[in-house]
């Protein structure tokens, strides 16, 4: 996981203090939450939903926007948690798909009601984004789950042409924040962690 304060200034324009001290921060983080999938054991009306627990802890850091990854649900879709004022918006598979990943983009709702957050595009259940719109300024907000490396190459080929497609894409005035997991090995020395799948 991790999180940041960024700012929204027009990346083409320099020296000037005054303005990026006015403009608003929102604070960013991503999370491999594992699943968003609830056990079909509990009991809906005293265990409480992992979204709920989830949008409780962003609660407790002040996380405005946050990626989610490996969240195995299927479809696009929208759930809002109102006693926290957080709302998740996923991208999975389809009915027939196998549920093995998944991604999902947790927003402060009152950002979407007023237009800051857009409606997202749901590109895979491995990408999608949302653009945030500040002042005169837009950026956007990434999220997307890599293949680990023991993963078919023509899978992980495909999943970063696309990623590269869509990111060349923004025009070139806009910011892009790029969240997610990436499942990625620091070091050259890979047999050392064998039960690691990055």
């Amino acid at each position: 996981s991790g999180g940041g304060t960024p700012t929204f200034a027009d990346s083409n324009k320099t020296n000037q203090p005054n303005k990026t001290k006015n403009q608003n921060k929102l604070t960013v983080a991503t999370w491999n939450v594992k699943t968003l999938l609830d056990p079909k054991h509990s009991s809906t009306t005293n265990t409480p939903r992992r979204t709920a627990i989830i949008a409780k802890e962003l609660k407790q850091y002040n996380i405005d926007i946050a990626g989610i990854q490996e969240t195995h649900l299927k479809n696009n879709g929208l759930l809002e948690e109102k006693n926290s004022g957080y709302t998740f918006l996923w991208s999975g598979c389809d009915d027939n798909g196998a549920n093995h990943y998944g991604v999902a983009i947790c927003v402060r709702s009152d950002l979407l009601k007023k237009g800051i957050v857009s409606e997202p595009c749901c590109y895979s259940d491995r990408i999608m984004s949302v653009q945030i719109l500040n002042q005169d300024s837009e950026t956007t907000f990434i999220t997307c789950y890599a293949p680990t490396l023991n993963s078919d190459v023509h899978v992980i080929e495909s999943f970063y042409e696309k990623l590269k497609q869509i990111i060349e894409r923004i025009p070139r005035k806009q910011g892009i924040i790029l969240t997610g997991d990436f499942n990625a090995r620091v070091g050259k020395r890979q047999n050392q962690w064998e039960d690691a799948l990055g």
